[in-house]
């Protein structure tokens, strides 16, 4: 039981690594500090392409995971 545990939050922290990156991953360059540093440009494109992006991505994917009862 405790290795099932230990599986779970591996993926997890897999999971948070690999959603971070694709955040800055695009048509565009953009990184982290472009986001500090509150460039505009930057900061519209991902709250209006980058992150819904990743949600979706997300929300089907938990979605696709549960297993009808």
């Amino acid at each position: 039981m405790i290795k099932n545990h230990r599986s779970t939050v591996i993926l997890a922290c897999i999971l948070l690594v690999l959603s971070t990156c694709s955040l800055f991953i695009g048509v565009l360059d953009m990184t982290p500090e472009a986001l500090l540093r509150r460039d505009f440009e930057t900061i519209d494109i991902f709250l209006i392409s980058r992150l819904p992006r990743l949600l979706a991505i997300l929300c089907t994917g938990m979605g696709m995971s549960v297993w009808p009862v």
